[in-house]
């Protein structure tokens, strides 16, 4: 049975909540900027929550991967262990248990590892492939799966990824590339997700209203 503990049903959960509240801010902006009273559109507000739920868990494995084949720091860690640990760094939380039960505690690097310092090789093979191979997916995800969610044809999609790939991978990259350089240098490993999280709130009403067609790319 999937528990709402397991990291990676977690880091879905909280990336539907910030799409939700996202999407919520892009509605009301769209209004303002067209001088309308706020109508709540509760169907496109569902979409973008559905279309979190269908990428979350994909994306988390990827960052789970980057993280366990180049890690930022040297750890002798193999099998559960490491995963286990990866899994902590992602979501930013670590399961403890308590008395009969397990919860989810915010999660502190010991010591030792927080003197250690950067690995920079790995560090910059982690930047390169989530600034290339990660960002395409995630380009390609949004029009994929935006278009499916509100049912068009084969035909359509094509033509929606052959004519918005490239002007919005060229957007992921005046944003992204910047995040990931602050995110894999100075942000310290245990919070990297909690600031991902928070930029990707602003990032999210931008993607609302480019799926909303209020926004140009």
């Amino acid at each position: 049975m999937v528990e709402a503990s397991d990291p990676i049903v977690r880091s879905t959960l909280q990336a539907a909540v910030l799409a939700g509240i996202s999407n919520l801010v892009a509605q009301y902006l769209a209004s303002s900027r067209a001088g309308t009273p706020f109508a709540f559109d509760v169907t496109r507000f569902f979409q973008f929550i559905l279309y979190a739920f269908m990428v979350s868990p994909g994306n988390f494995v990827w960052q789970r991967w980057l993280e366990t084949k180049f890690p930022a720091y040297d750890r002798k860690l193999y099998g559960e262990k490491k995963e286990e640990y990866v899994d902590d760094y992602v979501t930013g939380q670590t399961t403890k248990k308590v008395g009969d039960k397990k919860k989810a505690v915010p999660n502190e690097l010991g010591a030792r590892e927080r003197s250690q310092s950067l690995n920079l090789r790995n560090t910059f093979v982690k930047f390169a492939l989530d600034s290339t191979v990660g960002t395409c997916i995630n380009t390609i995800l949004f029009i994929v799966g935006f278009a499916l969610i509100r049912g068009s044809e084969k035909d359509y999609i094509q033509d929606d990824v052959a004519e918005q790939f490239l002007p919005m991978f060229l957007a992921n990259c005046k944003v992204w590339p910047a995040v990931n350089v602050v995110s894999f240098t100075l942000v310290p490993l245990e919070h990297r997700m909690l600031f991902s999280q928070m930029v990707n709130l602003v990032w999210g009403v931008y993607l609302s209203l480019i799926a909303d067609g209020t926004q140009k790319f």
